[in-house]
């Protein structure tokens, strides 16, 4: 908890205010060559004249050039809001719902390929709800991700560089057993509240072996080896391995400028026996993180 406040207060100072990652239900990620949405609930507008839909937004088809020329595919939307508005207030949302699949349906149809989420499926049953407006033509009853078909004939890079801040702009240091790490070609970078940083560097001195395989689908995954313990993680996931167990991650993995592998320094604490959070203020300069680990684990 401490460590979490102290990087939390470090990045407000470091960073600008980015918006919180949704808590998505089930094992959603992007497929190339299609666009998917992920219905995660409804309510009932307080003044009853409008429904909100919230969802997610999976597109492996949105592409965009960085900076160092490579074309990019893949791109998640959180919380997007759709609107369904009604003739007349509403005292419920079953009551407004039912109305409309008498009187309007079509306003009830999901947009095409929607995934309709296991929190939303049971609060249609718990309330008796028959959703047969909601299904239709681009959107059958039942689609779960992996039914959607996708264009392999497109290789989807993963998320590189977006939302980085570069070594540059922040002072960050990590030490291994009271030694700094000597980073090679990359040096911590941060994202989305968290820091990330280069797998290979900070695995080889946690005595970890690393290797890198091409997965189905093009997903290449980096694994960490050492003893018994095994983690294997992805730019392609927003999860991690754990001896065999996924571990979902508040900050996926990312690329970095050159290409390399960063890992969000949350995952190290399944690699060591300790990681501890300090900063460090000087008169006349930008605070710093210092991130310390022990690797007798």
């Amino acid at each position: 908890m401490r460590k979490t406040v102290l990087l939390a207060l470090m990045l407000m100072l470091l960073l600008p205010a980015q918006g919180a990652l949704a808590d998505i239900p089930g094992d959603y990620r992007v497929i190339p060559g299609q666009t998917y949405r992920v219905l995660l609930g409804e309510r009932l507008s307080t003044d009853g004249l409008t429904i909100h839909r919230i969802y997610d937004e999976y597109s492996g088809l949105s592409g965009r050039l960085d900076y160092k020329g490579s074309l990019s595919y893949g791109k998640i939307r959180w919380n997007i809001q759709e609107d369904i508005s009604l003739p007349r207030p509403f005292g419920s949302l079953e009551e407004a719902k039912k109305w409309l699949q008498g009187n309007d349906p079509a306003k009830l149809r999901l947009p095409p390929n929607t995934v309709v989420s296991e929190e939303v499926l049971n609060e249609w049953s718990r309330s008796g709800y028959q959703a047969t407006g909601e299904y239709w033509e681009f959107c059958p009853k039942g689609l779960v991700s992996r039914d959607l078909k996708a264009d392999y004939s497109i290789i989807p890079r993963p998320y590189l560089l977006e939302g980085l801040t570069g070594p540059e702009d922040l002072n960050i240091k990590v030490l291994v057993d009271n030694k700094p790490v000597a980073f090679k070609k990359d040096k911590p970078y941060a994202a989305d509240g968290s820091v990330l940083i280069p797998a290979k560097d900070i695995a080889e001195r946690l005595g970890y072996r690393t290797s890198y395989a091409v997965y189905g689908n093009n997903v290449g995954v980096v694994t960490l080896e050492k003893g018994p313990r095994k983690v294997e993680v992805s730019v392609w996931w927003d999860f991690a391995i754990i001896n065999g167990y996924k571990v979902r991650l508040e900050v996926p993995a990312r690329l970095s400028i050159n290409e390399r592998v960063l890992v969000p320094v949350d995952l190290l604490a399944f690699m060591a026996s300790e990681v501890k959070w300090q900063t460090e203020q000087q008169a006349g300069s930008s605070p710093s993180i210092v991130i310390s680990i022990h690797s007798n684990r």
